[in-house]
């Protein structure tokens, strides 16, 4: 993928929209679902290389903004919300470091 190939080693994040867009992802690279607490914190540590996260469930309020300041979608989403909420979440994390994005 070379979008985590293009990090160069940061931590990436991956947007999925569909099961199995995840399923493809986490047979090709060693992907960490991120969906409880200690996820979170193990993301905004550093401590998770490639994350995955499904846009609807973290994009009103959940905090991923220390972890890295790379964003993946993998593949298209249906939903204009969804797309207009993280694009939200890259401006604030570009006020706090470089975002880069890219649509896979």
């Amino acid at each position: 993928m070379i979008g985590i190939e293009a990090a160069n080693g940061k931590p990436v994040l991956i947007y999925y929209s569909y099961k199995h867009d995840r399923d493809r992802i986490t047979e090709q690279f060693p992907a960490r679902k991120i969906k409880t607490e200690k996820d979170i914190s193990d993301w905004n540590d550093g401590n998770i290389p490639i994350g995955l996260a499904h846009p609807a469930s973290c994009g009103h309020g959940l905090n991923l903004q220390s972890g890295g300041s790379t964003i993946i979608w993998f593949g298209l989403t249906w939903s204009l919300e969804l797309l207009s909420e993280e694009e939200d979440f890259d401006m604030l994390v570009t006020e706090i470091e470089d975002m880069e994005g890219d649509v896979l």
